[in-house]
C-alpha cells in the first residue's frame, strides 16, 4: 500500500505551553548530531527537563541515523524516513494486505540525567508523542493503534537496540481514523537503581506517521527569586517535598539557618523569600537580578533587612565600605543601650551655683543647679562623694544615680569640716577621662550635744564618783550633771540631779542628801553639757547602803593629801615625865602619808628648867602660826574658787547652775558648790 504524505501541524503539546527561553541541556545519551540550536527549538517550561527530542536530530533512521528498526516478521516492511522538511524529520510505515505486522522502532539509550544528591530518589519519566493515522486505513485491511514500551538500563547496550525481549508495554496507542494531528503523553516510574533506558514503538499493521516523540522528566528548576536561590532538583513523584535553599552573597535569613524551599510534585516552588541583606548592605537590582551590595562610606546599614544604606549619625563617620555602625568621634561615645542609629554623645560639663542651705550639728542640705552642657544627652545624673577633717577616706555619698539637684547630708559630727563634691555624669561619662565635671563645696558643722560620759567611776569605797573628759565633746564642755536613781527601768532617771562645773571630775557623795531612798539600790549616771544641750547619760553604776560596793577603792586622782603634826614635849626636873600634844589638818577622804614625830627626852636631869620652858612656849607658838596661816590659806582658797566658778557661768550661760554658799539647814536643799568640801 502506497504511503500518502501529509502535512504535519506544527503544535505543540499542552505540557510546552507557560515559559519561553528556557534552558536547555541534552541527555548523556544523545549521540547523534544536532540539527537546530537550542534557539531553534520549541520553548520549554521551566519545569521540564529534556531528556530526548526528536526534533533535535538532523537525521534518525538510516546510516548515521541514532534509531533503529527492527523488521520482526522479516517482509521487508519497516519503519522509514519521510523527509518533510530540514530537521525535525518523522517517520512513518504503510500496511500490506497481509496481517498481522511486527514492526520495531527504537530510540538510543537515554540517560535519566538526575543529580547524584538526588540519585536515592525514584523519578517518574513522561513520553509525549505526536503521530498521525493514515485515513486510507479505513478501506484497506489495518489495525488503527501501535504499542508503547521502555526497556530499563544502566548502561548504553547496542545490543538492545535489536533484542526485543525485556521490554515493558507502557500503552496501546489507538485512535480514530483521519488526518488529524494527535498528541498523547504517558508515563512510567524509575527506581533510584535504574539511570536510563530505551523506548520502543511496535507497529502491529497500522498506517501511521509518527511527527514527534519527546521525553523529559519534572524538575523544580534552579533560579533566582529575590535574595532567594532554588536548586535544579527532581520533582517528587507522589508528595511534596523541602528542599534547602541557599541565599545570595551578602545575604541570610533572620534565624541565620538556610532557607527551606517546598517542591511540588508538578515541579513548582513554594516559599517565602526569607533572604535578607545583611548588616552593612543594602538590595539593589544589578544587571536584573537582586543582589545585596556594600554601603558607602559615610554610610551604614545596622539590621538584616532589604532597607537602604543610610548617613551616619551625628558626631560619627565610616571610612570603609560594608559598614554595619559608624564609628564615634575623638571625644564622643555611645552607651551600652545605644543603638547605631543614636547619635555620639559627650560627657555633661558641672554643676553650677552650689549652695548650703541648712547646716545643723548633724545635719546639712545643698543645692546645685543644672550643667550648662548635658553632653547631648537627657540621662544626666550627680555623684556626691565627700571626706572630713577627721577621716580623709572619700566616701561616696549616694549608692545610687542621684537626679534631683539636691541632697539631704545625716548623721554629721559636731564641730566638723567636710568637702563635698558633686559630680555630673551621664550615660557615657564612664568612657571620658574629663574630669571638668564636678564642683566642690566645704560644709562645717557647728557644734552639738556631747557625746555620752565615759569612764564612770567610785572611789574610796564608794565616797567619789569619777569620770574621764570626753575626748568627743562636739562643742564646749559647760558643764557635768550627777543624777542618783533608784529605779534603773526609769528612761528619764528621777531623782537627785547635782550639776559640777565644767573643770572638775570628780563629786564627793552624801548618802544621806543624795540617796533617794533608804534600804534599795541606788544608781548614778554622769551626763555632759554644751550651749546646745546635754549629751546622754553615761551607763548605770550601782551603789549600796553600805556605801563601799565600789570594786576600785582607792583616793580620787585630782586630791592632795595634807596633814600638818605638831608636837610640844615637857620635861620635868627629873627628866621621868613627858608630855605629847599634837594638831593635824586633812580632807577627808585622802590617805594619811605622813609619818610619826618622835617625843622629845630630856637630856639630863640637870637640864636649865628657864631653859626648857622658853624652849618650849617658842614651839608651841611656832605651831600655832603654822596652823593659823594654813587655816587663813584655806579661806583664801575657798572664796577664789567661788569667784572663779560664778565667772565660768556667766561666761558660758550654764542652763539649771547656780552657785551659792550654803550652810546649815539650808545644805538639804541647795546646790553643793564644792563637791570636795565636807558636809557643814
Amino acid at each position: 500500500m502506497e504511503s500518502i504524505s501529509l502535512f504535519i501541524l506544527r503544535l505543540s503539546f499542552p505540557l510546552l505551553l507557560v515559559l519561553s527561553n528556557g534552558v536547555l541541556s541534552s541527555a548523556p545519551g544523545d549521540t547523534g548530531g544536532y540539527c537546530l540550536s537550542n534557539s531553534a527549538l520549541p520553548d520549554y517550561p521551566q519545569t521540564v527537563k529534556r531528556l530526548m527530542d526528536s526534533w533535535s536530530y538532523g537525521l534518525l533512521l538510516g546510516p548515521g541515523g541514532v534509531w533503529s528498526t527492527i523488521d520482526a516478521d522479516n517482509d521487508n516492511k519497516t519503519w522509514s524516513p519521510v523527509p518533510l522538511e530540514t530537521c525535525r524529520e518523522r517517520v512513518s510505515i504503510s500496511e500490506p494486505q497481509n496481517l498481522p505486522q511486527d514492526n520495531w522502532l527504537i530510540t538510543q539509550y537515554i540517560n535519566k540525567s538526575i543529580p547524584s544528591q538526588y540519585n536515592n530518589e525514584p523519578v517518574t519519566i513522561f513520553i509525549n508523542i505526536s503521530y498521525i493515522l493514515d485515513a486510507s486505513c479505513a478501506s484497506v485491511n489495518c489495525i488503527p493503534n501501535f504499542q508503547l514500551l521502555y526497556h530499563l538500563s544502566n548502561a548504553s547496550d547496542s545490543s538492545l537496540a535489536s533484542h526485543r525481549p525485556g521490554y515493558s508495554l507502557i500503552s496501546n496507542v489507538s485512535s480514530v481514523d483521519d488526518v488529524t494531528l494527535h498528541m498523547k503523553t504517558f508515563s512510567f516510574n524509575l527506581s533510584p537503581a535504574d539511570t536510563g533506558f530505551y523506548i520502543a514503538i511496535r507497529d502491529i499493521g497500522a498506517n501511521i506517521t509518527i511527527t514527534r516523540l519527546f521525553v523529559y522528566r519534572l524538575i523544580g528548576p534552579a533560579m533566582q527569586s529575590g535574595l532567594t536561590l532554588f536548586p535544579e532538583t527532581p520533582a517528587p513523584t507522589t508528595d511534596c517535598i523541602n528542599i534547602t535553599g541557599l541565599c545570595v552573597a551578602n545575604a541570610n535569613t533572620s534565624t541565620g539557618s538556610l532557607p527551606v524551599l517546598s517542591l511540588n510534585i508538578n515541579g513548582s516552588w513554594s516559599y517565602d523569600d526569607v533572604c535578607m541583606c545583611i548588616p552593612g548592605h543594602e538590595l539593589m537590582l544589578i544587571e536584573g537580578t537582586n543582589q545585596c551590595q556594600a554601603c558607602a562610606p559615610s554610610t551604614y546599614k545596622s539590621t538584616l533587612s532589604n532597607t537602604v544604606c543610610t548617613s551616619c549619625p551625628p558626631n560619627s563617620d565610616s571610612t570603609v565600605h560594608g559598614s554595619s555602625v559608624c564609628q564615634c568621634d575623638s571625644g564622643f561615645y555611645r552607651a551600652p543601650n545605644d543603638g547605631p542609629s543614636m547619635p555620639c554623645t559627650g560627657p555633661p560639663s558641672a554643676p553650677v551655683g552650689i549652695l548650703v542651705n541648712v547646716t545643723t550639728s548633724t545635719y546639712s542640705l545643698i543645692s546645685w543647679g543644672t550643667p550648662a552642657s548635658t553632653g547631648g544627652r537627657t540621662d544626666v545624673y550627680y555623684d556626691i562623694y565627700y571626706y572630713s577633717t577627721a577621716n580623709a577616706t572619700r566616701v561616696k555619698a549616694n549608692p545610687q544615680p542621684l537626679y534631683a539637684t539636691s541632697y539631704n547630708f545625716t548623721g554629721l559630727s559636731p564641730l566638723t569640716t567636710y568637702l563635698v563634691t558633686v559630680s555630673a555624669e551621664n550615660g557615657v561619662s564612664n568612657q571620658s577621662s574629663s574630669t571638668q565635671r564636678s564642683i566642690f563645696i566645704a560644709i562645717t558643722t557647728p557644734e552639738g550635744v556631747p557625746m555620752p560620759v565615759v569612764g564612770v567611776k567610785v572611789l574610796s569605797g564608794g565616797q567619789y564618783v569619777e569620770w574621764n573628759v570626753s575626748s568627743s565633746a562636739h562643742g564646749v564642755i559647760t558643764m557635768y550633771e550627777v543624777v542618783f536613781y533608784a529605779d534603773l527601768s526609769d528612761p528619764s532617771r528621777r531623782g537627785r540631779y547635782i550639776p559640777v562645773p565644767s573643770d572638775v571630775t570628780v563629786y564627793q557623795v552624801n548618802i544621806t542628801r543624795d540617796f533617794p531612798s533608804s534600804g534599795q539600790p541606788v544608781y548614778v549616771s554622769v551626763r555632759a553639757y554644751t550651749q546646745v544641750g546635754p549629751g546622754d547619760w553615761s551607763e548605770p553604776i550601782v551603789f549600796s547602803q553600805t556605801n563601799s560596793l565600789a570594786p576600785t577603792q582607792k583616793s580620787p586622782s585630782s586630791t592632795t593629801s595634807i596633814k600638818i603634826i605638831a608636837t610640844v614635849t615637857l620635861s620635868t626636873t627629873s627628866g621621868l615625865a613627858t608630855t605629847s600634844v599634837s594638831s593635824s589638818s586633812q580632807i577627808p577622804g585622802t590617805t594619811d602619808q605622813s609619818t610619826t614625830t618622835p617625843t622629845a627626852t630630856p637630856t639630863e636631869s640637870g637640864s636649865n628648867p628657864v631653859v626648857s620652858i622658853v624652849a618650849v612656849l617658842g614651839g608651841a607658838i611656832g605651831i600655832l602660826l603654822i596652823v593659823t596661816l594654813g587655816a587663813v590659806g584655806y579661806f583664801i582658797f575657798r572664796k577664789l574658787r567661788l569667784k572663779y566658778m560664778a565667772k565660768e557661768e556667766t561666761d558660758h550661760h550654764v542652763p539649771l547652775v547656780k552657785y551659792e554658799v550654803v550652810s546649815g539647814e539650808e545644805e538639804e536643799n541647795r546646790v553643793q558648790i564644792n563637791p570636795l568640801a565636807e558636809d557643814s
